[in-house]
């Protein structure tokens, strides 16, 4: 038997609606609204329908050309509904789930379905498209529901909830089984109007979601730039240039090691795990996973301070530039914003600031993170010791013109995170939303909201 003909799980919250009753004086009874285990009481006017009344699973489709476009699962986003990318494949060398323009491709094994990936199909070049076999192709009755409200609907944190209690198989690699969605999930369904309205909300804030992050890959990519231009060029007009083994640089810069512009170097340590006096406390303690390549503010962790004089674990000042130095983690960074204490896996850099600016090391550190990490050690996990990291050649431009590139840096920095600030903003927005809407927590009209071109496209 195979994972997709695992019978569901029988339970007696299933979906129902309550018929109207024959009162004993042959009156009738008003009828209750319908309530799902899903979207809970169904609002007035809206239907509560099984989901194969409204959608087909991976429906039956004939490529008629040679080649058709082809969505890999890494084209999948977890946020946003466009797929990322497309490629082309013969239909007839590859053994995958087929799709149209207008269907919701639901990924279906671990980890993509914990992750939320998932894409509505809004163009391709060829009639079929063709993807992974594990994909869920929803596939809209579109007299009875939108496009774009199934996608939305199938993005819900109920469906995706369910469907992940729902998965069966070994370890790591666990399914949803496709009777999920042929005989287990129902749908909150308004009046296509409304559904129009929905998703034009929700693809409304999409579009600018995908906007912001767009303009703040953008703005990272400069700040890249400059950083590798000012690193070789200098931020002033350079008429001599020096060779070294990194590159030409401005010759009056120098190049010293990390131990020769630093006053103190170290790793942390970590209070006992078992004791719960050393944790809770108020001082701040790093640990890799802290490390975003900006200025740590916040930490998941605090320790306190029988913690701290009980552990290798010290205290660095603000702007302590740390990198770790271990596996999987190896090569993150970030520069302290307060003063804290970090783990054993961290190193923690405490620049002379007669020689160099902390701001403009840790930026020249995430920009030649690669030959750091090069210095690294290990058969089958690579680490870094603290003494490579002393060793390391670090490039040391005149006091002046290490504020200027600083300045211009920092600036493209702040431009990246005000960006994706807005992302992230304009996102629990959306989940928000998209809970009330699918709902009917909260109601919206045509009057009130103007239908997306991108939406009536699908009518």
């Amino acid at each position: 038997m195979s994972e997709d003909d695992i019978p569901a799980e029988q339970t007696d919250d299933s979906p129902t609606t309550d018929a109207a009753e024959t009162a004993v004086d042959g009156g009738a009874v008003a009828t209750e609204a319908p309530q799902s285990r899903f979207w809970g009481i169904v609002p007035s006017g809206w239907e509560l329908v099984e989901g194969s009344e409204v959608y087909d699973v991976n429906p039956s489709y004939t490529p008629e050309e040679e080649e058709v476009t082809y969505i890999e699962m890494d084209a999948l986003d977890t946020e946003l509904p466009f797929p990322k990318y497309s490629k082309k494949r013969k239909a007839a060398d590859f053994s995958g789930k087929l799709f149209r323009e207008g269907d919701t491709l639901f990924a279906r094994i671990t980890p993509c379905t914990e992750n939320g990936k998932a894409a509505f199909i809004d163009e391709m070049d060829t009639d079929v498209g063709i993807g992974s076999t594990e994909y869920a192709v929803l596939s809209p009755d579109r007299e009875h529901i939108h496009p774009l409200y199934l996608y939305y609907v199938a993005k819900s944190h109920p469906v995706r909830n369910y469907a992940i209690s729902r998965m069966r198989g070994s370890t790591g690699r666990q399914r949803v089984p496709f009777d999920v969605f042929r005989r287990e999930l129902d749908v909150a369904m308004p009046p296509m109007a409304e559904q129009q309205s929905i998703a034009s909300v929700l693809y409304n804030l999409d579009l600018a979601i995908e906007n912001s992050t767009e303009i703040a890959e953008k703005s990272e990519r400069i700040q890249r730039g400059l950083m590798q231009d000012f690193l070789h060029t200098g931020f002033n007009d350079h008429d001599e240039f020096v060779e070294t083994q990194y590159g030409s640089i401005p010759a009056d810069w120098e190049l010293a090691t990390v131990r020769e512009v630093a006053t103190r170097i170290g790793s942390g340590g970590t209070p006992d795990t078992s004791n719960e006096e050393y944790y809770a406390g108020e001082i701040p303690w790093v640990k890799t996973d802290d490390l975003n390549g900006e200025a740590v503010t916040k930490t998941k962790t605090k320790i306190t301070e029988t913690g701290l004089e009980n552990s290798a674990a010290k205290l660095f000042p603000e702007g302590t530039v740390i990198f770790a130095m271990y596996g999987g983690s190896l090569g993150q960074n970030g520069r302290l914003g307060m003063e804290a204490a970090m783990n054993q896996a961290c190193c923690g850099i405490v620049v002379d600031e007669d020689k160099i600016d902390p701001y403009f090391l840790h930026q020249q550190l995430v920009h030649r993170k690669n030959q750091l990490v090069a210095l690294g050690a290990g058969t089958h996990q690579q680490n870094l010791t603290q003494s490579a990291i002393e060793k390391f050649e670090i490039f040391v431009p005149p006091l002046h013109e290490q504020e200027q590139i600083k300045e211009v840096i920092h600036n493209a920095e702040s431009e990246v995170r005000t960006h994706r600030e807005n992302a992230s903003k304009l996102s629990k927005l959306k989940q928000g939303l998209l809970q009330e809407l699918l709902k009917g927590d909260k109601r919206v009209s045509e009057s009130q909201i103007e239908t997306l071109k991108e939406v009536t496209e699908y009518v």
